[in-house]
């Protein structure tokens, strides 16, 4: 009867033992989820920042692309109402669409209407430094077309 109380004791024990390891394999298998599952959330977290901050970065460039075109537009004008020969021209710039060709250099096209009124575009090259100065040039020749109207 010893032998049977005993037997049974060990029983009940390894029972009672393979009922905590499943309870603590158990637990650690959710813990293991809880912590994908949370990793894989901070990853979509940390992407949806990541593109926010890309389009704002995107964003900054084209309004500083822009601002860019307007003191180009703005300088070149200046430069045709007051150099002797392009002064006589009437020649008026009504935008200056600009495009990065690497950090410090945009190209583009200013369109410059003539004393006809008709719409001419001119390429137009600009040089910006690391203190935001700029220099702008446009092909020799670029206003030919001016004398003929």
């Amino acid at each position: 009867m010893k032998k049977i109380i005993t037997a049974a004791a060990f029983i009940v024990a390894a029972v009672i033992g393979a009922v905590i390891w499943a309870g603590v394999a158990s637990n650690n298998h959710q813990q293991a989820q809880q912590r994908a599952t949370q990793t894989a959330q901070q990853q979509q977290v940390d992407a949806w920042y990541a593109a926010q901050r890309q389009q704002q970065a995107a964003a900054q460039a084209a309004q500083q692309q822009q601002a860019l075109g307007a003191q180009v537009q703005s300088s070149l004008q200046n430069q045709l109402d007051t150099a002797a020969f392009f002064r006589q021209l009437h020649l008026k710039v009504t935008d200056v669409s600009l495009v990065r060709a690497d950090p410090s250099r945009y190209d583009g096209i200013a369109t410059v209407c003539g004393p006809s009124g008709a719409a001419h575009k001119v390429l137009v090259h600009v040089t910006v430094d690391a203190t935001g100065a700029m220099m702008w040039h446009t092909d020799q020749g670029a206003f030919l077309w001016a004398v003929d109207e």
